[in-house]
């Protein structure tokens, strides 16, 4: 039984919060960095779908670049393969922000339909 008069439970709260703040933090670290990873995601998947898009339907190797850029930023680096009648983008991204101490990188890949007469 704690002792009211001479409160010997004193400090206890600072303590837990001792024990936890850093918990906290890590948690709310690494939801923000799931978000920027989702982002970076999206990013480089509306990139390659774009791309591999402006390919099929006649656009040259260097028009279709420009747009990868638009969408994911100059940082981004873009694969265009023609397989047949089927084109292959895929746009390559580094993630920023609270991972990028982590040198990761962002990678998504679309296919495409050559749209006829378009090469």
């Amino acid at each position: 039984m704690i002792d009211k008069a001479t409160g010997a439970d004193r400090g206890m709260v600072s303590a837990e919060w001792a024990l936890t703040a850093p918990i906290f933090i890590l948690m709310v670290l690494a939801c923000i960095a799931a978000v920027v990873h989702m982002n970076a995601a999206s990013l480089t998947s509306n990139a390659a779908r774009e791309v591999a898009r402006s390919y099929a339907v006649g656009a040259n190797e260097t028009e279709a670049e420009e747009i990868a850029y638009e969408v994911a930023g100059k940082q981004a680096e873009v694969e265009i393969t023609q397989d047949g009648r089927y084109v292959r983008a895929t746009v390559t991204k580094p993630v920023v922000g609270a991972l990028k101490f982590l040198k990761m990188d962002v990678s998504s890949t679309q296919v495409m339909l050559m749209e006829p007469g378009a090469r």
